[in-house]
């Protein structure tokens, strides 16, 4: 995976490494609720900490929202 994102960086490229449901499942599927938890804690944590160093740093970001 880690060659893979280094190629995506040389090629400019803008699509992400899909490499988190093989993590997933090589590192075992969650079997109880508290480990389901833990793993949404985790995504929730990295995307506060990307959004939050993306807007320190400038970075370019699409903002969705609904439409009223």
């Amino acid at each position: 995976m880690a060659l893979t994102g280094v190629v995506l960086l040389l090629l400019r490229s803008s699509h992400p490494l899909s490499g988190a449901t093989t993590l997933i499942v090589s590192l075992g599927l969650p079997r109880a609720p508290w480990e389901m938890a833990m793993l949404m804690t985790g995504v929730l944590l990295l995307t506060v900490v990307g959004w939050a160093i993306n807007r320190t740093l400038g970075a370019p970001m699409l903002v969705w929202s609904a439409r009223s």
